[in-house]
Parts: C-alpha cells; structure tokens; sequence
C-alpha cells in the first residue's frame, strides 16, 4: 500500500515554477492588477483547469457561466488574460483571454482555461512553456476584500475537472506571497471642471467631446519631492467616460490663482490602453508650487452613465506604493435623452 501511495505520488505530484507576483498599487483598498508568471511540469488538455487560490476575491458578482457547469458561475467584474514568454523570460505582446469559474460570490479560488485568439476556443497547455497571466479587478466592490500588512499567499494546481474529486496534475501550494500596505490616505485635493463642451450641460451628453481641467492640491509630506513624482488619474468605472486628444499644464488665472508649469518641469502622457493620465513632476516643479491645474480631453459613453469618479494617486517612479490618493466623486455623468413624439 506504501509502494501504491509513493507511484501515485511520483505521477501525479508534478511541480508548476513562478516569478515574482507583480501588482499595479501595492496599497490594500487600491490594488486592481496582479501578474505572475508560471509554468507547469505537467501539459494539460482542453478538457482541464488551471486552479488559481488568490487570498481574497476579484469579483463583484456571478453571472451564469457558458456553457453551463454545475455548481460554477462566471465571476463579473474580474478579466482575466495570459501572455506568451519567450525563453529568455521576455513577455510577448499578444495578448489572450482566458474562461474564469468560480463557485460563490465570496469565493478566491477560480478554475481557468485558456481561449484561443478567437476568444472561444479552449487551448491546451503544453508543459514547460512560461506563462505570463493577469487578473484584473474592473469594479470597485472586490477592493474592500484587500488586507493591509499582512502575508497574502496565491496557491495554484492542475486539476482534471471542477469537482472536489478530480486528479491533481501539478501543485504549488506555496506558489507565491506578497504583502500590501495601508490605504493610502486622502493628501491630495482634486477638483474637475468641464470646458468647451458647446451648448449649455453639453457636457452632459453621451457620446460628447470636450475638455476638463484638473486641479490638483499636494498635500503629500515634502520629503517625496526629492525626486520625480508620478501622478496617474483614473476613472473609476471601467468602460465608460474615456481620456482623449493631449493633456499639459495650465495656468488658473482666477482666485486661488496657479502657475502653468515650464515645459522642462513635466510630462503628461495618456495611456489610452488603460484609460490613464499619467503626469511626472520634477523636483523643480515641486520645489516653486505644490498646486497645479492640467488639462485633458474627454468624451463621454454612448450610454448612461452616473457618478462616475476620477481619482488621482501620488507615487514615485518605478515604484507600485501609492502615497497619497485624490478623489473627485461623482464628477462624470450622462443624462437620459428624452424624446417627444407629437
């Protein structure tokens, strides 16, 4: 019987190999990505899954999943998608989708299966190839799950199927920690205001182009102004009001007046992939004012769309630690069109 035990073991007991988890704010409350890379000993067919433990959910909500398997549901709010690496560890930029299930709204675990470029067509997964996968939070609701300074764990396996039953290929139970820290706190002040939208509550509109300035106040400890300082705006509701056109510094010549800055104190770039605004602050620019209003395009969804925020976060360069966030709540609307038929 030991001897059966030690086989089963041998075949069975393969190992899956990871890289550093990887996240885009390493704030609890903030967190919305997070990244590793892995690859099995064992291939898997069509027909098995990748079981992914992650210490908290990604979700909002369940939907039915497609097609049907009992007792799973597909989690809403959670996209999930996988890269290629090539063998000197580069990750390729194509970009995958991959089916999620999981059991209940509180769940951590999701059972995964990798889509072909036609998004419906499950891949097998051969071993040894280096995987590059991301989850990637898309409501607000999963963020109030993250834990502050403590050891967060992901664990992963190879399963033949989706009940309790089924055969582990490959496990690594302590595949992966990480740690966040405190919710960053509320030092910076953010006020929107709409321009150049046209007629009166243009701005309002769906599918309407026009601009917005950005009024930033720091209120960030000045030991952080020694050196570059990145500040990325985000909407806060995924696939709605949408970053346009450019973005630059401008002056407020009305009371509380603010300097435009020199074209040598920053930078202001859009990352339309992600729906960002990211502006680099010198420590020249942080050194004569710690105000600054900006200026950027934006157009509004093709649908309704109410109290939709724009937030701000404060970090360093090449640095996920968010140091202090802004929120301008609400500021994003669209308004029904009503029409009279007569």
């Amino acid at each position: 019987m030991l001897l059966v035990l030690l086989l089963l073991s041998s075949v069975l007991g393969g190992r899956i190999l990871g890289g550093d988890i990887e996240v885009d704010y390493a704030n609890a409350g903030s967190m919305t990505r997070l990244s590793f890379s892995f690859s099995l000993s064992s291939s898997l067919t069509r027909d098995d899954y990748l079981l992914i433990a992650l210490p908290f959910p990604f979700h909002s909500q369940l939907i039915p999943a497609f097609p049907a398997i009992e007792g799973l549901s597909s989690p809403l709010g959670l996209l999930v998608t996988y890269q290629l690496m090539d063998g000197n560890n580069n990750v390729q930029p194509t970009l995958y989708y991959a089916r999620t299930l999981t059991d209940t709204i509180d769940s951590s675990n999701y059972y995964v299966q990798f889509y072909g470029s036609d998004r419906k067509t499950i891949q097998s997964i051969p071993a040894n190839q280096w995987y590059y996968i991301t989850f990637q939070i898309q409501t607000s609701d999963p963020l109030t799950h993250q834990t502050s300074n403590s050891v967060l764990q992901v664990q992963m396996s190879s399963v033949s199927s989706v009940w309790p039953n089924a055969m582990v290929y490959d496990d690594n139970l302590a595949f992966g920690y990480f740690q966040l820290a405190a919710t960053p706190s509320q030092l910076i002040a953010l006020t929107v205001t709409p321009y150049n939208f046209g007629v009166a509550g243009g701005y309002l509109l769906t599918q309407q182009a026009y601009n917005l300035y950005l009024d930033v106040a720091l209120s960030v400890p000045s030991y952080f102004y020694n050196q570059n300082l990145v500040l990325k705006f985000l909407i806060s509701k995924e696939n709605t009001f949408l970053f346009a056109g450019s973005c630059t510094s401008v002056a407020k010549t009305n009371a509380p007046q603010i300097n435009a800055l020199s074209a040598s104190s920053f930078t202001c770039q859009l990352d339309l992939a992600m729906n960002q605004m990211i502006v680099t602050l010198t420590p020249a620019a942080l050194a004569t004012q710690q105000s600054f209003r900006f200026s950027v395009g934006m157009t509004n969804p093709p649908t309704i769309a109410q109290a939709v925020n724009i937030v701000v976060y404060a970090m360093q360069v090449n640095s996920p630690l968010v140091l202090g966030i802004g929120t301008a709540s609400g500021v994003l609307n669209t308004n029904q069109l009503y029409v009279t038929y007569q």
